[in-house]
């Protein structure tokens, strides 16, 4: 993802912390199955300004293939994108997304990876980031859904994870 690494550059250079948060929505595989590509991508549109909504306005957001987005938040501390991404997460479970007058609950799950300090850690790569996100994302899937996860490196090397509420 070329853009993940321009953003890694610039975080680098300028010596920025960033996170990098991915967010899926959990009940995105049941809807298209049951209600087809339609509703899925009215939802994906509606997702995408709610997202943009929610964050800041240097912060990015895209959608993926498969009900998932990605967003960087630039010179965002851990702390700040948890409280974000957990904010984010209500929003989407507080959406009242209605499809041919049926009501349809979502949730979703987000995974975040920071950028770590840039004198510790000089060859954290863009790649890893992404790597660390989705370990993150699915620790999140694991808990149960509807809620958020952080990656989080041990003092071994080893990972661990931390998070936020459960919904």
């Amino acid at each position: 993802m070329a853009w993940l690494q321009r953003e890694a550059a610039r975080a680098q250079r300028h010596s920025h912390e960033g996170v990098l948060l991915l967010l899926e929505l959990d009940p995105w595989l049941r809807l298209q199955q049951q209600h087809g590509d339609e509703c899925v991508q009215a939802l994906e549109d509606r997702l995408s300004q709610l997202a943009q909504q929610q964050l800041r306005g240097g912060d990015w957001v895209m959608a993926l293939p498969r009900g998932v987005w990605v967003a960087y938040l630039p010179s965002t501390d851990p702390l700040g994108a948890l409280d974000a991404a957990d904010r984010l997460r209500s929003r989407i479970a507080e959406l009242d997304y209605r499809w041919q007058g049926e009501a349809l609950p979502l949730s979703a799950s987000l995974g975040l990876a920071h950028w770590q300090d840039w004198k510790r850690e000089p060859q954290q790569s863009a790649d890893q980031l992404l790597q660390q996100a989705r370990q993150a994302l699915a620790m999140a899937r694991g808990a149960g859904c509807n809620c958020v996860r952080a990656y989080v490196p041990a003092p071994s090397g080893r990972s661990r994870y931390s998070g936020t509420r459960p919904a």
